[in-house]
């Protein structure tokens, strides 16, 4: 059995004020920081070293890659920058305020949307109305989004599997990640957040994938 572990970066201050961040990147908070390095003393505490360990190619990714390695003292393991596992492209609306924008999306009147509710989107919903409001071209739209995600995820389970890597660090961002996961689980299809400094297991065997 492979495991992959998915953790989404640290706080940054985009996060902090409540801001789209997608392309655009910044260093981790002092709180994200301290978050990591807690998550990365709970996997100390299991003994769990890493095999492979791929990052976004974001800094606040690497970041975060940088705190879990050093506190696992697992430094010398060769890294991989992957540019699959960036954030979502949000074109023009990168850096908005996240309520603004969501409001701008129940003016659009998308099914499901209703005042303190925005979890009922699905993430084909955002993903696609982004991609046709954006202005700048630069959007990803749903199925290019999916695309990008699953190429990049079944290279990295295609290395794990030809070089028999037990466990996989993978950091990356919130909304690959559960774009990811809808593409293994599709009942997993909300807008929800997923939290920074959280972890997500998916198995692996025999062609079989299982989230924990």
């Amino acid at each position: 059995m492979h495991n992959f572990y998915f953790v989404r970066h640290g706080e940054t201050l985009a996060n902090v004020e409540n801001k789209i961040q997608g392309q655009s990147d910044a260093s981790l908070t002092e709180n994200g920081k301290d978050m990591i390095e807690n998550l990365a003393l709970e996997l100390k505490s299991r003994d769990l070293q890493f095999d492979l360990v791929y990052s976004s190619n974001q800094k606040r990714a690497i970041e975060t890659k940088d705190i879990i390695l050093k506190t696992l003292a697992n430094e010398s393991i060769v890294f991989h920058a992957d540019a699959g596992l960036r954030e979502w492209e949000f074109g023009t609306f990168d850096g908005q305020d996240i309520e603004e924008t969501f409001s701008n999306l129940k003016k659009l009147k998308l099914q499901n949307l209703t005042d303190g509710e925005p979890s009922e989107l699905t993430l084909k919903e955002v993903a696609n109305v982004i991609f046709n409001m954006d202005k700048s071209g630069q959007a990803e739209s749903w199925e290019v989004l999916k695309d990008r995600v699953w190429s990049s995820f079944s290279s990295i389970v295609s290395k794990a599997t030809a070089s028999g890597a037990k466990n996989v660090l993978i950091v990356s961002h919130g909304l690959t990640i559960s774009t990811l996961l809808y593409i293994i689980d599709k009942d997993r299809d909300k807008f929800k957040n997923i939290s920074n400094g959280s972890i997500v297991v998916v198995s692996y065997e025999e062609g079989m994938y299982k989230v924990s």
